[in-house]
C-alpha cells in the first residue's frame, strides 16, 4: 500500500437468481479517502449495477428461444438411438 493509495475500498456485488444455470453476478470495487464519498460511491454503483443487471435480464433468451432437451434425455438413463 502506498501513500497515493484509497483510505478505504469495498466490493459491490449484485446476484440474481441461486440456481446453477439461473444466476447472474456483477461485481464492482469502490474506492475513496474518505467513509462519506466511499458511501456515495458505493450506492451510485449499487444503481449503475441494477442497471445493468436488468438489461443483461432483458437480453436472456427465453424458452421460446433456447433449444431445450425432450422428455426423454433429461436422466442419465440409457435411451435408444433415433434413426
Amino acid at each position: 500500500m502506498t501513500e497515493d493509495d484509497p483510505t478505504f475500498s469495498m466490493d459491490v456485488k449484485i446476484q440474481r437468481g441461486n440456481g446453477t444455470d439461473d444466476r447472474d453476478t456483477l461485481k464492482a470495487t469502490v474506492q475513496a479517502d474518505d467513509l462519506q464519498t466511499l458511501d456515495a460511491r458505493r450506492e451510485a454503483m449499487t444503481k449503475r449495477l441494477e442497471e445493468q443487471a436488468a438489461q443483461i435480464r432483458a437480453i436472456q433468451p427465453d424458452d421460446t428461444t433456447v433449444d431445450r432437451l425432450t422428455d426423454d434425455q433429461t436422466t442419465l438413463a440409457e435411451q435408444e438411438a433415433e434413426d
